[in-house]
């Protein structure tokens, strides 16, 4: 068994985050590189800009320690007998929490791996990840109006051949020999790319063959129990605003979260918007009033969402470095840039 993958925040994600526009195109540069460890999934040996200022925040969106995951119903998502042999389930064989493992003609926009042996271990808004005992694999859903850039996209990455997957004919490219991934065309408004790490083109083929496509209802009923869904983004955000002083003005509605993601997917966007408010009143607050914002921000150590999250990844200390270099009296300017705000 390998060890489990490290999320990161999705370009999506990053698009929406309260940063600047340069510094958003930036993060989502930085943070492209998925879940898996490996290059990005843009195309090979594009250029890339560096802005050592919020490179430290980029790695802390990216550092996000994947914890083992429940099913909705509290049972461990299923990870396989030991000994598996990473094989795909067999008709009439359901995998608990995974939709369309009897192999039946389930179809829908959501990509799922009903293979034995393997665990989801990370969603985000349209990415599944696993691991198993080949290695990691993710799938992500893309709206089909993107699918002719993406296509584009992954053009520049080597073709090593064809592949079925979901009854479609598709092009098998390698990012290197261990690392595979292959884009299906869109169905029903949408198309999922799988990818996988740690193993051989081989392998990889043998396990797209677990690939299912399932509708939203089956596929939020198996997700794991730590999972926060559309339904529950709002209620989970005004939970984690406990504890926390919101600048002014601040309001919840303007934080945008989609899809299904783990509530540090959602903490991360939120904790931002809140952190980017009190940077905005520290920077046009004239000396005699900045003590509001430093006093807000000074206590985002004790902020119970910061603390949830700080054992998982670097996105808290991120935001604490923002308190302390803003309880130093340091240049409201600079905190904004070195911030992303």
């Amino acid at each position: 068994m390998t060890d489990a993958p490290r999320p990161v925040i999705s370009d999506d994600e990053v698009a929406r985050l309260p940063l600047s526009a340069g510094r958003a195109d930036l993060l989502e540069q930085i943070m492209s590189t998925p879940v898996l460890d490996h290059p990005a999934t843009t195309s090979t040996d594009r250029p890339r800009r560096r802005w050592p200022a919020v490179a430290a925040s980029a790695a802390a969106v990216a550092l996000v320690a994947a914890a083992p995951l429940l099913l909705r119903d509290g049972t461990p998502a299923p990870a396989g007998p030991a000994g598996s042999t990473g094989q795909p389930a067999p008709a009439g064989a359901d995998v608990p929490g995974t939709p369309g493992a009897t192999g039946a003609a389930v179809t829908g926009p959501f990509g799922w791996l009903a293979v034995d042996g393997w665990r989801a271990t990370y969603v985000a808004e349209r990415n599944v990840s696993y691991t198993g005992p080949a290695g990691d694999l993710e799938i992500t859903r893309y709206d089909a109006d993107a699918y002719p850039g993406y296509v584009a996209d992954r053009a520049e990455v080597p073709l090593v051949g064809e592949v079925d997957l979901l009854g479609r004919t598709s092009d098998l490219r390698a990012y290197g020999p261990t690392d595979h991934a292959v884009m299906r065309s869109p169905q029903d408004g949408s198309f999922i790319e799988v990818r996988g790490s740690g193993m051989d083109e081989a392998a990889f083929r043998d396990l797209l063959a677990g690939v299912r496509l399932t509708d939203e209802a089956t596929f939020a009923e198996a997700l794991p129990e730590s999972v926060v869904t559309p339904a529950e983004v709002r209620s989970t955000m005004e939970g984690m605003l406990e504890g926390v002083e919101t600048p002014p003005g601040f309001d919840l509605d303007d934080v945008e979260v989609t899809g299904y993601n783990t509530r540090y997917h959602v903490g991360a966007p939120l904790t931002a918007a809140v952190t980017c408010g009190w940077v905005a009143v520290y920077a046009e607050a004239a000396a005699s009033d900045d003590d509001a914002a430093v006093s807000a921000m000074r206590a985002s150590r004790d902020w119970p969402v910061l603390r949830e999250m700080a054992p998982q990844g670097d996105w808290s200390p991120w935001i604490w470095q923002v308190g302390d270099d803003m309880a130093a009296g340091r240049d409201p300017q600079r905190i904004a840039e070195s911030s992303g705000c």
